[in-house]
């Protein structure tokens, strides 16, 4: 794939991404045990703008196929990272692209002073999973991913995450991005708000019955 960084293509590869807003020196100390883990095929950490920060993930600039699915997993102890590396491990076989686990916790962890809608509050971290509907075995990629985000169910709280969810399978999988509360009252918001059911598309919020 000529998207693929040339160090990185037929590899299979972790990549670590990370953030700081502290002093550079600061970051090169809290970082280095994890350069020092395995060997650095690509080390691109440094100073950018704000403007910038869109680097730090890579993604194409054009409109690619993609089969994702996402869940929130309870915390990444022995038992999660074993299940993970039986499904999309470097001996899975995985027709993912790539699979995604990102620290969640901190302020979004916590209720703010007024009542709002941010999910994700319980879980520890996020699990997302990509394929590539493109190329051989193209139909068989987003049941892979599907089975794969499945087999870590008995490690996940049950609920998704509305920024990598996935494609939905039905309004009861639209509503898991929520606690049942919090859904209803966006329903209710809905119902005063857009009662011609305007924006139904994607992940709107349901037209309650």
């Amino acid at each position: 794939m000529p998207e693929v960084p040339e160090p990185l293509r037929g590899r299979f590869v972790v990549h670590v991404r990370l953030a700081h807003l502290g002093d550079p020196h600061e970051a090169d100390e809290l970082i280095a045990p994890i350069r020092a883990a395995a060997p650095v095929v690509m080390d691109l950490v440094g100073t950018m703008a704000t403007t910038e920060t869109d680097r730090v993930h890579a993604d194409p600039d054009h409109p690619v196929p993609t089969h994702e699915r996402g869940a929130l997993l309870t915390s990444l102890d022995d038992a999660t990272l074993e299940a993970l590396l039986q499904v999309a491990g470097p001996e899975s076989g995985t027709p993912a692209l790539m699979v995604e686990v990102r620290q969640l916790g901190g302020a979004l962890g916590r209720p703010g002073p007024w009542p709002d809608a941010v999910g994700a509050r319980d879980a520890a971290f996020s699990l997302f999973a990509v394929g590539l509907l493109a190329g051989p075995g193209a139909d068989v990629v987003g049941r892979a991913v599907d089975d794969l985000v499945a087999a870590l169910t008995p490690h996940c709280t049950g609920r998704a995450f509305v920024n990598f969810h996935g494609r939905l399978r039905s309004d009861d999988d639209r509503a898991s991005c929520w606690r049942q509360d919090t859904y209803q009252r966006l329903q209710q918001t809905k119902r005063a708000h857009d009662p011609a059911n305007m924006f139904r598309f994607g992940h709107a919020v349901a037209m309650p019955a």
